[in-house]
């Protein structure tokens, strides 16, 4: 099982009743025709969280999909790219993406323990890194 997460924000001047009305609706159901996705959720924040002013996000969004394989095939696909082009251009705010498939507006600290690190890798603080969590087998 692969899990996706983005911390969503939305562009500069969208209220956030209008983000959040547009991204659960056009922009949520175009990602649930994505091609191997089996699971989609989002949860958008509360209004009172905006009591004090603007949050560093305005949602988090949740795809899982099989594997890496069935990950990159949805994220290839048309149904993907229609995704997209509802959200991207009057939904979202615009981040320089860290890879090109995943938009990253600020990094989350994970602790991580590694059981066994493969021969001849070099890991630095600082990294970025895709982790799959598998189901215990103990």
């Amino acid at each position: 099982m692969l899990k996706i997460i983005d911390l969503v924000k939305r562009q500069p001047g969208l209220s956030v009743a209008d983000f959040q009305e547009r991204w659960s609706g056009e922009a949520g159901a175009a990602l649930a025709r994505v091609p191997g996705l089996l699971r989609y959720v989002q949860s958008h924040a509360l209004p009172q969280g905006y009591a004090r002013g603007e949050l560093l996000f305005d949602g988090i969004a949740e795809m899982w999909f099989r594997d890496e394989a069935a990950c990159a095939y949805a994220l290839t696909s048309t149904a993907f790219a229609d995704a997209e082009r509802i959200a991207a251009p009057t939904l979202l705010a615009d981040v320089a993406p860290t890879f090109t498939w995943v938009r990253l507006a600020a990094r989350v600290p994970v602790r991580i323990t590694l059981d066994k690190v493969p021969e001849g890798t070099r890991l630095v603080a600082g990294m970025t890194c895709t982790v799959a969590i598998t189901p215990a087998t103990h």
